[in-house]
């Protein structure tokens, strides 16, 4: 993932002076069960390309080893919340609750077929790209990352203002079997973009890259 993480972030450039604003929206970098590998932390890899860059990390429940890592840094915020369409408390599932290590990465909103060794259910408060937005008193989202095992179109939905004014220069979205479980598709996610204007210029095997057509020309 760190590669494809690496791909994409190559994909853009912010000026050295300027001070570009990331949203980490599922920056759990907790441990997992070594079968699963290692959760790489997009936010370590923004700040040795942008080091002035300003970052919010978003995790309703794996946020520990995050906000342990970038306690007293400046630039880095943690909000423990989940991102989806509406800032209504949602169930997530978590794997493993009878035998962790059978257990999957993270949590998500969908009891997905693959989870194994128990299920857990946690109620967790929810917000939404515009209303974060709002909150922390933003101008601009100059990168917004989305990792969150199969919500990744709830997300973009609560961010309709946000795409509608054109606040957002680039988004990153992960894609891959977690959409079965959501009952979305990749063209799910081109398609609502695309009512906003928002195009996809690059691709890895897991994620993809959109901005605004204006910026294409």
């Amino acid at each position: 993932m760190s590669h494809s993480y690496i791909n994409c972030l190559s994909q853009i450039g912010f000026g050295s002076e300027y001070t570009p604003v990331f949203f980490d929206i599922g920056c759990n970098i907790n441990k997992i069960p070594d079968h699963c590998g290692k959760l790489d932390d997009f936010t370590e890899i923004v700040l040795q390309y942008y080091p002035k860059a300003k970052v919010y990390g978003f995790d309703p429940l794996h946020w520990q080893v995050y906000e342990e890592k970038y306690s007293g840094d400046e630039r880095v915020s943690v909000v423990k919340k989940a991102l989806s369409d509406t800032t209504d408390n949602k169930t997530l599932y978590i794997p493993g609750a009878n035998d962790p290590i059978k257990a999957h990465a993270i949590s998500s909103f969908y009891n997905r077929p693959g989870f194994g060794g128990g299920i857990e259910e946690a109620e967790v408060e929810c917000t939404t790209v515009d209303q974060a937005f709002s909150d922390l008193g933003l101008e601009v989202i100059d990168y917004l990352k989305i990792d969150t095992e199969g919500a990744e179109l709830l997300v973009l939905k609560g961010a309709s203002q946000c795409l509608k004014y054109m606040v957002v220069n680039c988004i990153q979205v992960e894609y891959g079997g977690t959409y079965d479980d959501a009952g979305i598709t990749i063209k799910d996610v081109v398609d609502y973009l695309g009512q906003f204007g928002y195009k996809e210029f690059f691709r890895t095997g897991d994620e993809m890259l959109f901005t605004h057509e204006e910026n294409l020309g």
